[in-house]
């Protein structure tokens, strides 16, 4: 642990040494161990009762960064450190061998949420390959959740805790039930009865717009986004363009969805709008209807990974989407005169200064 005493990490991710990481990621740990981060960590609280060892899971935190600063993958080589060291602490070969599982790969899950279509049944097919029991799996979400927490303030959000639940519930399912998990006719079929829950009175929209939206849309789609989409679907029915933008406390985002003609260069024009308005899309789901009508789905955080709120950001970021889809403004010119956004490390300096 000597190595990375007072160890910078030299990126615009992380806020403290690899030691003070570390303990502060124990600490989290404890925390969410003695039932005091439920408010925060509900999967993580529940979970964290289930797991078998708790001193794999603790020494697993110690040293998932313990490699960092040497030459090589620290991944790797701090799963080399824990394979020599955890038998001189008194673990068993088992034990020493998931220790070493959980540094080598203490890096997956968070890397899969974030960066993969979770709605993609070969996404968690894939990740389940590496996993391979449901005792590695929750080692591993309770190992990634204090890991990110411990980076530092602002990190964490609730859109990050959502995607992590949802990879998890996903793998957790497959693992237990193996390829006998619903198939995709009953998910279809499931979904849409929780969708007419949500809709209530309006649950006519299911057959009715919602016939126009294809099968993956319906898996890629979480349920009370959908219900805001059907909604907008039957308001928009013989307008040209509709852009909605609300916050969306589920994600700590701001959720906007366009409907308009699908056409070669609508993605592009609705990224230069949203961020001609100041945000960064932090997820994308692209679909389109059975008569031609494309149905975009984007959550938005500004560069401080803060959702827009106030009504006037939401207006500001509608007009600027419809604008630029009706080219009323000349994107290209307003996107090569606009500076580029800080790093979130950029504008923390600047705001010490």
């Amino acid at each position: 642990f000597g190595r990375v005493i007072a160890q910078m990490q030299f990126d615009m991710y992380h806020h403290y040494t690899v030691d003070e990481h570390t303990i502060r990621a124990i600490g989290l740990l404890a925390k969410i161990e003695k039932g005091e981060a439920k408010a925060d960590h509900p999967l993580a609280s529940e979970v964290v009762s289930k797991v078998s060892s708790r001193r794999v899971l603790y020494l697993a935190t110690l040293l998932h960064d313990i490699a960092k600063g040497r030459k090589g993958d620290h991944s790797v080589l701090g799963a080399e450190v824990a394979m020599k060291l955890c038998p001189r602490l008194g673990l068993s070969a088992a034990e020493t061998e998931l220790v070493a599982w959980l540094v080598r790969w203490h890096l997956l899950m968070s890397a899969t949420a974030f960066k993969r279509d979770l709605a993609d049944y070969k996404t968690i097919a894939d990740f389940v390959q590496t996993v391979q029991s449901q005792e590695r799996l929750r080692l591993l979400l309770i190992l990634t959740v204090v890991d990110i927490r411990a980076v530092g303030p602002g990190v964490w959000n609730s859109w990050k805790r959502q995607l992590l639940g949802d990879l998890f519930i996903s793998a957790e399912e497959m693992l237990r039930l193996g390829h006998k998990q619903h198939g995709r006719v009953e998910r279809i079929a499931a979904k849409k009865k929780a969708v007419g829950g949500l809709l209530k009175e309006r649950d006519a929209l299911i057959g009715t717009v919602g016939k126009q939206l294809g099968d993956a849309y319906w898996i890629a789609e979480p349920e009370d986004i959908v219900a805001l989409n059907l909604q907008q679907m039957d308001t928009a029915l013989g307008e040209p363009l509709s852009v909605e933008a609300h916050w969306y406390p589920a994600r700590g985002a701001t959720l906007v969805t366009v409907l308009a003609a699908d056409h070669p260069g609508l993605f592009y024009r609705i990224a230069g709008g949203i961020h001609l308005a100041g945000g960064n899309i932090i997820d994308a789901r692209i679909h389109t209807s059975s008569d031609g009508m494309a149905v975009d789905n984007f959550l938005i955080q500004d560069p401080l990974g803060r959702p827009f709120q106030e009504q006037g950001q939401l207006n500001r970021l509608k007009r600027n989407i419809e604008e630029a889809l009706t080219n009323r403004a000349k994107l290209m010119t307003q996107l090569d005169a606009k500076p580029k956004a800080l790093r979130r490390a950029d504008v923390a300096n600047a705001a010490v200064a």
